[in-house]
């Protein structure tokens, strides 16, 4: 019996060292994310689930406003950014940074309407309320622009 309490103690011993030396030899990364929305979900679910530590990621997923955060990455205070649109603009404009990964197949757009509008032809000659493009730097904050369809 106390043979095998002492194989026990062993066994859990060395599986606690083990379990420390891969905890401590995780790469901390930082992906900045623009919201904690359904659009990044996946990079939650991964890491809830263990997928980032399983490839020896120690992952941190910091919610902020993306041009701050594509600066960050710019700078190198920050190592990946989710928005993968805000990239794109930035890399439009000159910044050197790339599109490095896309998590989702098709792009989300989504039209919310009244309940009389069965079909996009009923828009025409609507106001429509579109989200501004590029986004609105923090010192232009405007409301949505009315556009007709």
């Amino acid at each position: 019996m106390k043979d095998e309490n002492n194989f026990v103690t062993v066994i859990v011993g060395a599986f606690g060292m083990l379990l420390s030396i891969a905890t401590a030899s995780a790469e901390p990364v930082r992906v900045a994310m623009p919201s904690k929305s359904l659009t990044f979900l996946n990079y939650y679910l991964a890491d809830k689930f263990g997928l980032f530590k399983n490839e020896g990621l120690e992952v941190n997923l910091p919610v902020g406003k993306a041009d701050v955060q594509l600066t960050a990455v710019v700078t190198g205070e920050m190592e990946y950014i989710a928005a993968a649109g805000t990239v794109l603009r930035g890399a439009a404009s000159g910044l050197p940074v790339k599109a490095l990964m896309f998590t989702l197949d098709k792009p989300l757009f989504h039209m919310m309407v009244r309940p009389e509008i069965k079909r996009i032809q009923d828009l025409k000659g609507k106001a429509v309320a579109v989200p501004p493009s590029p986004p609105p730097t923090r010192s232009a904050r405007a409301p949505w622009r009315k556009r007709r369809a």
